[in-house]
């Protein structure tokens, strides 16, 4: 079973001062996802989305991205993929939470270090599985880095018995599996940071078959503490 991993938030710490987040110029989101999605057959997936692009009149090359879809195509999108046998494993970070100097100063580290606690825990179901993972920083040398220290941390291994054989960077334009990962990331991080119930018709709640956030509490590890876990989600 192979894996597509994608993040949705930002790795700024900007709260309530919008002009110190150079990026985006506004303020920094509350809340940052890591989303894991589990698929056993790709196929009938592609041909789905492509025809939602038709009914949405996107241009074919188009990438489906949560934040750049309306409403209305949100739902229908993830009502698609609703439709599929796949699961979500996902960490919600509540940023406020996080202390480590590091991790706030750094956005590579900050990434890193959580998509690293997602794939590392037992609670994500991984056996010998390729893990594919959106390509976001463009700079070769960070992405190298980005690569090794996640294949040393969680002892990638191509061998039988090992739990991720494999870590690759994708584009998400490319990748119709990490496309639906962000959708997934998005609209979990929707249920938290807009205090919006809209999602749950489509699964996408703690504690159902179909998405397992897990409650983490992280340990001092070198020179990065902090805590990540779901914060209460409104009803």
């Amino acid at each position: 079973m192979d894996a597509y991993v994608d993040g949705s938030g930002d790795e700024g710490f900007s709260f309530g001062r919008p002009e110190i987040h150079v990026a985006t110029h506004s303020e920094s989101s509350r809340f940052y996802v890591v989303a894991v999605v589990l698929v056993i057959h790709l196929e009938p997936i592609k041909p789905r989305l492509d025809e939602l692009k038709g009914q949405f009149s996107m241009d074919p090359s188009t990438e489906l991205k949560f934040s750049s879809l309306s409403p209305k195509q949100r739902y229908a999108t993830l009502a698609a993929m609703d439709c599929f046998d796949f699961e979500v494993h996902a960490i919600v970070v509540e940023k406020r939470r996080v202390t480590s100097p590091s991790l706030r100063q750094d956005g590579i580290k900050f990434r890193q270090f959580f998509c690293k606690q997602i794939l590392a825990t037992e609670r994500t179901p991984l056996s010998n599985s390729g893990v594919v993972i959106d390509r976001q920083d463009g700079n070769a040398a960070n992405e190298a880095a980005f690569k090794e220290y996640l294949s040393r941390e969680l002892r990638v291994r191509p061998q039988a018995g090992s739990r991720i054989s494999s870590i690759e960077l994708a584009e998400s334009h490319e990748d119709y599996m990490l496309q639906a990962a962000d959708l997934c990331a998005g609209a979990i991080r929707w249920r938290y940071e807009r205090r919006s119930p809209e999602y749950h018709r489509f699964g996408l709640r703690p504690n159902q078959k179909r998405v397992a956030i897990p409650v983490i509490t992280l340990v001092a590890r070198r020179d990065c503490f902090c805590v990540a876990y779901p914060a209460q989600a409104p009803d």
